[in-house]
């Protein structure tokens, strides 16, 4: 269906050299643009939507309920300090998965709870949002993303490639296969598909974790209190798959450019399905694992989702990593 898409820039992915390395000061670049912060551009975003609303004389209960939302929901689980421009599709993806799970807005008692506290707790189904709020929700971030297309906050849209209320699909074993063998010539974007099947990270923890050997397994580590993650439970310990590559993942494609390629690729190649892409990856290590019949909350723990059954309050790992490498261990790829 056409020509397979080249392999995407490549950058030096700084968390694999040593903390010698890293501490060292960097030079800076005279001609570095000035990062904008989520935070910096909403706000931008705020301004622009005020003189809208004043313009199409919007009620004043709409504007509260527009910008409440993005300022105190979306705002906190895209990371204010974070750079605009590195948020991809995967991202959103995530955000929208986690959007859908919580409670109405005008509960009483949901309203004084936190983000973190929204998330690890057990809503009555009855009280959670309908598609309908979901798909109001996701109109308003989408809005945000326009305005920063167009004003050159950020260059391509990542809402553009979805549509913003479905969800995604797993891919199934043998998409994965034909996926690899469509990348076998390039060790890189193949080993990193392997990377995310096996282990079920989302795209920006890869870049944001750190290799380590914990009790004799080789590990992606992502305890680091430094790094922003989406919650504390994304905080954790995932053993690396025997398939994987580690020498492979020294130099990395840019997160936007690796996205695009594999979508891409899965659009041309594998399915006309829109809601199979990158993040498919991420839903197909939890479900072939399910259908492994691995425990549901060493599944939790390995996507750094809150256990069914107990939280992750005081340790970044409740499961010995022994028993964390046995389960990826049973993927076969």
């Amino acid at each position: 269906r056409g020509e397979i898409p080249t392999p995407p820039e490549v950058i030096s992915n700084r968390l694999f050299y040593s903390q010698k390395n890293i501490d060292q000061p960097q030079p800076k670049d005279v001609n570095e643009k000035k990062i904008i912060t989520n935070k910096e551009a909403l706000d931008n975003y705020i301004k622009f939507y005020n003189a809208r609303c004043d313009e199409k004389n919007t009620t004043s209960d709409q504007y509260r309920d527009v910008v409440s939302f993005l300022k105190e929901v979306f705002l906190e689980l895209v990371s204010p300090d974070e750079d605009v421009t590195k948020t991809t599709l995967e991202d959103i993806i995530d955000i929208r998965d986690i959007i859908k799970t919580f409670p109405k807005r005008n509960i009483q008692k949901y309203r004084v709870m936190s983000i973190d506290e929204l998330i690890d707790a057990e809503i009555d189904k009855a009280n959670i949002i309908s598609s309908r709020t979901l798909a109001k929700y996701m109109k308003w971030i989408k809005s945000c993303y326009t305005y920063y297309h167009n004003t050159g906050l950020i260059q391509t849209n990542p809402l553009q490639l979805i549509a913003t209320t479905s969800g995604t699909n797993a891919l199934e074993h043998k998409e994965i296969e034909h996926l690899l063998t469509l990348t076998k010539d390039d060790k890189v974007t193949n080993n990193l598909i392997k990377v995310f099947y096996t282990s079920g990270m989302r795209l920006s923890e890869l870049y944001k974790c750190s290799l380590k050997e914990v009790d004799g397994v080789k590990v992606y580590d992502l305890t680091d209190r430094s790094i922003s993650l989406k919650t504390k439970h994304s905080r954790r310990l995932i053993p690396i798959h025997r398939s994987v590559d580690v020498s492979l993942l020294k130099d990395l494609p840019t997160q936007d450019g690796f996205s695009k390629r594999i979508n891409e690729l899965i659009r041309s190649y594998i399915s006309n399905d829109k809601r199979k892409v990158l993040y498919s990856l991420r839903h197909s290590f939890a479900t072939d694992l399910k259908n492994k019949r691995i425990d549901p909350n060493i599944i939790s723990e390995l996507m750094g989702h809150s256990h069914q059954t107990m939280t992750l309050q005081r340790y970044a790992s409740s499961y010995d990593v022994h028993i964390l490498k046995e389960a990826i261990e049973t993927l076969n790829i």
